[in-house]
């Protein structure tokens, strides 16, 4: 409960290295509330927000320094196993239906956001995920979160590939749309 960022550990498994060299000179904030949203998140008449005066910005780092950080990130991947065993082949979703199985279907709403206005403040924002993250650790995050992060809360929700398949694309679906 007292970590102040997410394990990099095995940051080689998850991150894209173009998006991580870029995101390292222009830092955005990936979790809405931070690490730990209970400590960062207040009420207000509108419902939960986060408290912005609590939140740590992430250092920005020059080209050369941003290359050679995400270049070391990407030696980390000590969870190739769990990658391999995955057998993803990026598909479409349509938008609305996406939506509708991630928000209302299968409750991710409550915890990450889809678009930059709407979900929750607990887990990270998604809409930028496919551009993020490698297409193989977002599926096999997905089916069991906890083999990736002992103490997770993202719960393991025991989905059938096919679901989880359409998770991911939806991801991609909304990615896409945000470049």
């Amino acid at each position: 409960m007292k970590r102040a960022a997410p394990p990099l550990f095995y940051a080689g498994n998850k991150f894209r290295e173009e998006w991580l060299v870029e995101w390292l000179q222009k830092p955005t904030r990936i979790h809405p509330a931070g690490d730990f949203a209970a400590a960062h998140v207040v009420s207000s008449a509108d419902g939960d927000m986060p408290d912005e005066s609590s939140l740590i910005e992430h250092p920005v780092l020059e080209a050369g320094q941003a290359a050679e950080v995400a270049a070391h990130l990407m030696t980390l991947h000590p969870k190739d196993d769990l990658i391999a065993a995955e057998d993803y082949t990026p598909g479409r979703v349509p938008e609305r239906i996406g939506a509708m199985d991630f928000v209302k279907f299968k409750g991710c709403g409550g915890c990450h956001r889809d678009t930059p206005k709407y979900g929750g403040l607990s887990g990270p924002e998604l809409y930028t995920a496919w551009n993020r993250l490698q297409p193989e650790f977002i599926v096999s995050y997905i089916r069991n979160p906890v083999v990736w992060e002992a103490h997770s809360v993202m719960p393991v929700k025991h989905l059938q590939t096919e679901q989880i398949h359409k998770l991911a694309n939806y991801l991609r679906t909304i990615g896409e749309k945000e470049q």
